[in-house]
């Protein structure tokens, strides 16, 4: 017997699950592989993805891409659900590391000229690390808080 869902779209389905599980462990974060550092209940994710979405579509438009460099733990995943329910393009890397900068940064850069976010999202820290190659060119504006180019730090 086929199941019919009678959610609209799978942000809609998304919601429900994180919904019915409110008060249960939805993702835990595991920095060591072994230790519980980070847990977030499906109200809790909901809530923050919600607000990250808030904040996007106020500087993107539906379908525009969003660079996200965030570390792998709670931010990261609720940058990805927020990209998700404000029907943007998440474009995943990793973060610069401040101690890998000439290494990382010409990647990081590539990446950005090749996918053309109007939006990153990171951690004020990443934010801060290639704050002097803010914008990229493919932003074509050299104003960071333009609707072209906006980027918003995670916390």
């Amino acid at each position: 017997m086929t199941r019919v869902s009678s959610h609209q779209t799978l942000i809609d389905h998304f919601g429900a699950v994180l919904l019915g599980r409110a008060e249960e462990p939805f993702y835990r974060f595991l920095a060591d592989g072994e230790d519980q550092v980070e847990l977030l209940t499906g109200a809790m994710l909901d809530r923050r993805a919600r607000a990250v979405a808030v904040a996007l579509r106020e500087h993107a438009e539906v379908g525009d891409r969003t660079l996200i460099l965030c570390p792998p733990g709670i931010d990261y995943v609720a940058a990805f659900f927020g990209c998700l329910y404000a029907g943007v393009v998440a474009v995943p890397a990793y973060p610069p590391d401040s101690g890998h900068i000439p290494r990382m940064l010409p990647r990081l850069l590539g990446v950005i000229e090749d996918a053309a976010p109007s939006v990153v999202l990171a951690p004020a820290a990443a934010a801060a690390i290639s704050s002097s190659q803010w914008p990229p060119k493919s932003c074509g504006s050299s104003s960071p808080t333009s609707r072209r180019c906006w980027s918003a730090g995670i916390r």
